[in-house]
Order: C-alpha cells, then sequence, then structure tokens
C-alpha cells in the first residue's frame, strides 16, 4: 500500500472514536494505523507535509497570488483534476456540538463505525473531553473537466480531508481526518458518499463537516486541499483563527 494510501485509511478512523471511553491519549493513538506506524520507523521516512504562512501579495481571476499555502475565508485554491481544475473557495466555517443547530439529521452523516451523535443531536464527549461538529461553507468550480463521457453518474470527488497543525506535521504522519458530513452526497449511491456531479464551468454551493475534539481546535486546523497526492503539494484553508 503507497503511503498516500495509508494516510488515506488512518482519515476513516477517527469519524468511528469519538463514543469510546478512552484517554485523550488513546483517542490521538487511534488515529494511527499500525502499518503506517511500523513503516515510519524507517529512518528514510520524511513527512514532507509543510505549513507556511501567507505573505502579502496581489490577488488575480480569484487566486491569491502569494507565498505560502495557508489560505483564509475568501480567498480560492485550485486543484488540478486530470486536464483540468477544481476550484475550491472557503466562505465561512461554524462549529456547533448538536447537529440540530443546522438543521441537520443523523441519517445524513456517513461513520465508518457507531455514531457518535446521540438521541438529542449532540456530539458526545470522549472521556470528558467535548467533540464538536466543525463544517466549512464552500463554493467548487469546475474548470475544465470535461464529464460528458462519463458513464458514472457521480464521476468527481470532493475534497474531503483536514487536520490539525500537529497532526498534520508529525513526523510520522501526515494524519487527516474523513468528514462525517457532505451536503451533495448521492441520496442514491450511499457507498460514493464522497462524489458528486458537477458539469464543466459549473459552480456550486457545498458544506463538510468533521468531528474535531477540544483539543484539536486549541491550534490551527485545517481543511486539506491535494489530499490525495502526495504531502509536499497539500494545500490549506485554515478553519479556526488560532
Amino acid at each position: 500500500m503507497s503511503r498516500r494510501n495509508i494516510s488515506f485509511v488512518i482519515c476513516t478512523i477517527l469519524s468511528s472514536i469519538c463514543l469510546t471511553s478512552c484517554s485523550y491519549k488513546a483517542f490521538e493513538d487511534s488515529l494511527r494505523n499500525p502499518q503506517q506506524e511500523t513503516e515510519s520507523t524507517d529512518e528514510s521516512y520524511v513527512n514532507t507535509a509543510s505549513i507556511a504562512s501567507q505573505g502579502e501579495g496581489s490577488k488575480e481571476d480569484g487566486q491569491t497570488d502569494k507565498e505560502g499555502n495557508v489560505f483564509m475565508p475568501g480567498e480560492t485554491i485550485k486543484s488540478p483534476v486530470g486536464t483540468g481544475e477544481m476550484e475550491y473557495t472557503l466562505q465561512k466555517t461554524e462549529i456547533v456540538q448538536n447537529i440540530y443547530d443546522l438543521d441537520l439529521a443523523p441519517e445524513d452523516f456517513s461513520f465508518s463505525g457507531k455514531s457518535p451523535i446521540d438521541d438529542s443531536g449532540n456530539i458526545s464527549e470522549s472521556d470528558g473531553e467535548k467533540n464538536y461538529l466543525l463544517v466549512a461553507y464552500i463554493t467548487v468550480k469546475n474548470c475544465g473537466i470535461d464529464i460528458s463521457g462519463e458513464k458514472e453518474p457521480y464521476p468527481l470527488q470532493i475534497e474531503m480531508c483536514s487536520g490539525s497543525q500537529s497532526n498534520v506535521l508529525t513526523p510520522d504522519g501526515p494524519f487527516l481526518n474523513f468528514a462525517v458530513y457532505f451536503s451533495a452526497h448521492p441520496q442514491d449511491d450511499t457507498k460514493r458518499y464522497y462524489f458528486f456531479r458537477l458539469e464543466q464551468e459549473e459552480e456550486m454551493e457545498v458544506v463538510l463537516g468533521w468531528i474535531v475534539s477540544e483539543r484539536m481546535l486549541e491550534e490551527p486546523y485545517y481543511y486539506v486541499i491535494n489530499s490525495q497526492g502526495d504531502a509536499e503539494g497539500y494545500q490549506y484553508f485554515q478553519l479556526n483563527e488560532k
């Protein structure tokens, strides 16, 4: 399994652990796949992810033209897809403890294990530590990706990973958090929850959500773009004000 795929396996674990009675250390350790832990003991492995704050600069065609790879609300990141690009523009974020505050229902979510949402719509705690639903409101635009010949009704995959600064930069990482909510998920195909359809040159508004712990929010927390590629190519939207 490639290191890229291993990191993606890690993402799926977080969404299933928020109801356990483990300590926070165990909560953090559960993000780490044993196979990746074994491989990371190789002294030759280097986590190539980096996070660099933006400098001053100008903007052109909605794309921020300045050094660094961290972007803020109102800015746009272009992610290459095939012969075209997908544009992501972060509009705003919200953090809630109850899904009903956002008019969501438990069946709107996708978890790999037991749902951390209780009967009242609250996000359950982990060993006394609060967990939250962090949601990002995003505009996505299909720039030159021709899907006219696709037989698959939902041929495009949304960028669905996020992570705290320490989990992205940890030497044996990066360790990323898989989204548990995607507003545009197919209603008739639960196995392709993160896939969608968007015709060439069209755009739409989507919402993504992640379960995050109180401690994760004590440091910068990012929506990761280009997460399916090499870590050195990651770009980030900062989702909180840390």
